[in-house]
């Protein structure tokens, strides 16, 4: 998802950044059996981003129940069991992540890897871009080179 939202920063149209959502389909299928299921579940927010919202948006669950569900005791959702944090997390490293995709889409669609190296080329190139942008085309560059790298072919001594 992260690949795909830094794509979606750097290429505005909808239908040229569409155009790389079967490649990153079929590496989430192929890393995760599951996400390929109508309900496959993501956590989106951490224990303690949950817990935030739950309370902040109680009481308003509560009158939501109570008026247009009839629950008197103003229950909501009955799936509310948030886990427990387990200490404050570093932010993952997507530097393997973002390779993997790059070599997928190098390997199985070159022309749409070039132009999405062009593309991030372009952004860093313009000294117009936002720092928004500038640091999603900083994030796919380094994956970018490496996939190159491997996807180049090797000639025979």
């Amino acid at each position: 998802m992260e690949y795909k939202r830094c794509i979606n920063n750097l290429i505005s149209e909808p239908g040229r950044s569409e155009r790389f959502n079967p490649v990153i389909a079929r590496y989430s299928e192929s890393t995760d059996t599951g996400s390929g299921a109508i309900f496959h579940e993501h956590d989106l927010l951490s224990p303690n981003q949950r817990a935030f919202v739950m309370r902040v948006c109680g009481p308003g669950n509560a009158y939501i129940a109570r008026k247009f569900m009839g629950r008197e005791d103003g229950v909501l959702f009955l799936d509310t069991a948030i886990p427990k944090a387990k200490g404050k997390k570093a932010e993952p490293d997507l530097g393997p992540e973002f390779r993997a995709i790059s070599d997928l889409l190098a390997r199985e669609e070159p022309a749409l890897f070039a132009e999405l190296r062009a593309t991030v080329g372009d952004a860093l190139a313009d000294p117009k871009t936002s720092q928004a942008v500038r640091a999603v085309a900083a994030d796919l560059q380094a994956s970018l080179g490496t996939a190159e790298a491997a996807s180049a072919p090797t000639s025979a001594a």
